[in-house]
């Protein structure tokens, strides 16, 4: 069964988004404040579970739009990027 971690989207005071990964088992977080240290964290975090996680996501009401989508653009360049890396694995079996 998959553990689950939680990822807050929150906007600091700079107005630049930054993400809270919390473990709900132990309830360690970390705070990632952009892509390569998420995919970082996560992989740090994930990997003592076999990386047999799910990913929860919860984003702060005052998040702004712009903050929003530009996080959206980066995890869907992180998911085509793990995408191609399964499937790399896959044609190497």
């Amino acid at each position: 069964m998959a553990v689950q971690f939680k990822a807050f989207v929150y906007e600091n005071q700079d107005g630049n988004w930054f993400i809270e990964l919390s473990d709900q088992s132990t309830h360690k977080s970390e705070i990632c404040e952009n892509i390569d240290i998420f995919k970082e964290k996560i992989q740090d975090m994930g990997a003592k579970y076999g990386n047999d996680i799910e990913v929860t996501w919860v984003k702060s009401k005052t998040l702004s739009p712009a903050n929003y989508q530009d996080l959206e653009n980066k995890m869907a360049e992180l998911q085509k990027e793990y995408a191609d890396e399964i499937n790399e694995l896959e044609q190497n079996k």
